[in-house]
């Protein structure tokens, strides 16, 4: 019978409360599982970061070909590719497959896969009376009068052999009866506690499950059945915190439990978790650690919680684990074990003395790859230390004594895949930069694998990378070939574990820094534009941009960098006519604008010579727009009020006024602040909850400058009150003051001096439309719709 099986996570729990040491050559290796676990928890909640995309990573583990041993592919969560958080059905197929075999042919798999999961405690009782004979040794037909559809035509009627069906029947009942407390959750911080089904609650309980189980242990003479009530007398035993009695019952019972074992028998490997768990709550890890070590290499289903539960901690119970093994094969696994939690190259060594063609130096030999490869390439995303902010391998970090013994065991050409060795071999000669030798381990490990994609793939990845790293000179043959290495990388799918996205990110930016080290700075900047922040501040730098993308012939490789450097002409020639206007530039706006046909053509969301008493951008935005406004038509409008003035001073109110709601739109404050958004630079804003408790932080919560055109009204105010001062109507008057002390407040609320407190402060335009305007209906409308003023007005 399987239910919600709890013996990964009590393989986990039981062993992670302690500390390894392991003694690796001279010195002691400390490694705290239970600081690990939490370490990883805690970052791998954070939104938006993965561990394993802290590290570059060019070498697939997947090449090993062992699928088997996936889960403990380096990875810097606890496994790889691992997103189980429980075991719940882990053993439902096998545990139906087994039952299934042992009732015979006649029954389905479907029948006894439903008698297990899915069958109510009434029907079987049912079931079970319909199988118990009668005093004619007939079927009881008045329980299968009230049988459920779905066991009138279940194929388990159909098995002649009663007897075997009602031991089936018997165990399921029992089976169940323990279901509730093997399945319970403990509960944690969010969930809560199920105590009611907690056996160290309920020691009576226990002991009743227990002695039932032993009752009908007794009875059964079939070992296949008394395997399954040895399971749930164990795993009561555990449960119930009862390990010295768990132990006791488990080595008793040693004989009926392991017959069969090397059938795989899934029952079994089960009840031996349970015994090393109970072990290990005994500190007697020595004999844990070995059944731990007999489970994960024989039962493939608990392979990753064996793995977990297993964890030596000194030296000394290592030695006597180890003396338990009773075979090379054994001594091989445990040495894989503790490669695997805590020194790769020592089990390396030993598994290689033992066995150098053991399958199982496979696994640790990729893991050691990936974890050299922490050291030698870059980091590029960390909670805890500076990410490396260049790019070329380190290969004073890379283990010197793991790299000759690759080579050596390479060398010796002993092991069960050669071509695995001479491809690691390869890319740590690589690492070096023994680029001849690389290139030789390389072209080895192709004419073994001749057939094999992956591989071929991972070796031509590791050959990219040589190319990149011993170039020099960058002459128009390295441009042509690397091109199409660079194509072939982006266009791969990375299927199967290859890493090619990592190479390509990776060879991407060591190429923009070499190039960039010879001068080449728009080149480097298609390839990695992160790696110079202040290339736009540059007029010049952004000129030669340009004369790039004019180039009138534009080599394979000039396409490329071209076609994924994140930006067009039009928006380079937009940006720089924006930075025009914000400097109040408005006819070499207009102009930039010009030379470049599309720049500034994106439509505003509102038009931005509008204005009100009160500001609401998404009225104005919802407003049906009589003229669809751009940047470019923005500026041209601008433009053409500016010469206005020149030309027809007579209409100067207007065009002051219409030019001075423009100037107030294309700030913070206005209407259009996607005027100053470019693709180039997008400005995220003010942080208003930050801003108002922290004044003193605005750099650090606001990406506008204080000083900036963006935040800046007194432009907006300047032509208020212009425009007030060239039409002495009082109407027109009200409202450029009105307008010039918005324009005011803003700039008190940016300035934020020590003895502005709140969001307000009446300036000079109040005082002025108090004094002076009073008795205009304007002044009235004011009142009605701007609390600050009628606060400041007494009403």
């Amino acid at each position: 019978m399987s239910t919600r099986e709890r013996e990964e996570r009590i393989m986990q729990s039981s062993s992670l409360i302690y500390t390894r040491r392991v003694l690796t050559n001279t010195r002691s290796v400390l490694i705290s599982i239970g600081t690990l676990c939490v370490t990883v928890l805690i970052l791998a909640c954070a939104e938006g970061f993965d561990l394993d995309d802290a590290f570059y990573s060019f070498f697939a583990p997947e090449t090993s070909h062992t699928p088997a041993y996936s889960p403990f592919y380096r990875s810097l969560h606890f496994f790889y590719n691992l997103d189980k958080n429980d075991n719940i059905s882990d053993f439902n197929s096998k545990n139906t497959e087994e039952w299934t075999a042992w009732l015979g042919r006649e029954v389905k798999t479907e029948d006894v896969d439903y008698l297990l999961y899915r069958c109510k405690a009434g029907d079987l009782d049912a079931l079970l009376n319909y199988f118990t004979p009668t005093q004619n040794n007939l079927p009881n037909l008045s329980s299968f009068s009230i049988l459920s559809p779905n066991l009138e035509r279940n194929t388990i009627l159909k098995i002649e052999d009663k007897s075997s069906v009602r031991e089936f029947l018997r165990y399921l009942k029992y089976a169940k009866s323990c279901e509730h407390y093997a399945t319970y959750k403990a509960g944690g911080s969010w969930e809560p506690k199920d105590t009611a089904n907690d056996l160290k609650l309920h020691p009576k309980i226990a002991m009743r499950l227990i002695e039932e189980g032993n009752n009908e242990l007794l009875i059964s003479k079939v070992n296949f059945i008394q395997q399954r009530y040895l399971f749930q007398i164990i795993r009561l035993y555990f449960l119930s915190g009862n390990p010295e009695a768990c132990i006791s019952f488990y080595q008793s019972h040693l004989a009926a439990h392991t017959v069969g074992m090397n059938e795989n028998n899934s029952c079994s490997y089960r009840t031996m978790g349970y015994a090393a768990g109970a072990l290990y709550q005994l500190k007697r890890f020595g004999e844990a650690n070995y059944l731990y070590a007999l489970i994960y290499d024989n039962c493939d289903l608990m392979k990753v919680s064996a793995c977990s539960g297993f964890h030596p901690q000194e030296e000394r119970d290592w030695q006597e684990c180890l003396g338990r093994a009773k075979n090379r094969r054994e001594k091989e696994v445990l040495w894989q074990l503790l490669g695997f939690s805590a020194d790769p190259l020592r089990a390396m060594k030993e598994i290689y003395a033992l066995e150098p063609s053991s399958d199982l130096l496979d696994l640790l030999l990729v893991r050691g790859m990936n974890m050299e490869e922490e050291k030698f390439l870059p980091l590029k995303n960390s909670y805890e230390k500076p990410v490396d902010s260049t790019y070329h391998i380190k290969s004073s970090a890379l283990n010197k004594e793991f790299a000759e013994f690759v080579t050596t065991t390479a060398n010796e050409m002993k092991t069960s895949k050669p071509y695995l060795w001479d491809l690691s071999a390869g890319y740590l000669a690589i690492v070096q930069g023994d680029f001849k030798s690389g290139d030789t381990w390389l072209g080895k490990a192709s004419h073994f694998v001749s057939g094999d994609t992956l591989v071929q793939q991972q070796i031509r990845l590791l050959e990219i990378v040589s190319k990149i790293e011993q170039e020099q000179a960058f002459k128009g043959s390295f441009e042509g070939d690397i091109v199409k290495d660079l194509v072939w990388m982006s266009h791969t799918p990375s299927g199967h574990g290859l890493r090619n996205t990592n190479v390509y990110q990776w060879a991407l930016k060591r190429l923009g820094e070499k190039y960039k080290a010879r001068g080449d700075i728009v080149k480097a900047h298609c390839l990695n534009p992160e790696s110079d922040h202040s290339f736009y501040a540059s007029s010049e730098k952004m000129k030669r941009m340009l004369e790039y993308m004019d180039k009138s012939v534009k080599t394979p490789f000039d396409q490329y960098i071209l076609g994924i450097y994140p930006y067009k002409k039009t928006d380079i020639y937009e940006f720089q006519a924006v930075n025009l206007l914000y400097q109040y530039k408005l006819k070499e706006a207009a102009m930039k604008f010009d030379e470049c046909p599309g720049s500034g053509d994106a439509p505003l969301s509102g038009d931005p010579f509008v204005i009100h008493i009160k500001d609401c951008h998404d009225c104005d935005h919802a407003m049906v727009q009589p003229v669809a406004y751009t940047k470019r038509r923005f500026v041209k409008k601008m433009l053409d009020l500016e010469n206005d003035l020149k030309s027809y001073p007579i209409n100067a109110a207007d065009d002051y006024y219409e030019m001075a709601n423009g100037y107030y739109n294309m700030t913070y404050f206005g209407n259009a602040r996607l005027l100053y958004q470019t693709k180039i630079k997008s400005y995220s804003g003010i942080y208003w909850e930050y801003w108002n408790t922290f004044p003193a932080l605005w750099d650090q919560v606001s990406d506008i400058p204080k000083s900036s055109a963006i935040v800046n009204c007194k432009k907006a105010e300047e032509y208020y009150m212009k425009a007030m001062e060239s039409y002495d109507d009082v109407e027109f008057q009200a409202k450029c003051n009105f307008m010039a002390a918005k324009a005011e407040q803003n700039s008190f609320i940016i300035a934020k001096p020590k003895e502005f407190k709140g969001d307000f402060k009446a300036g000079i335009y109040f005082n002025n439309l108090k004094n002076s305007y009073k008795e205009t209906k304007y002044y009235s409308e004011i009142i009605n719709e701007c609390g600050y003023f009628k606060t400041f007005d007494g009403k």
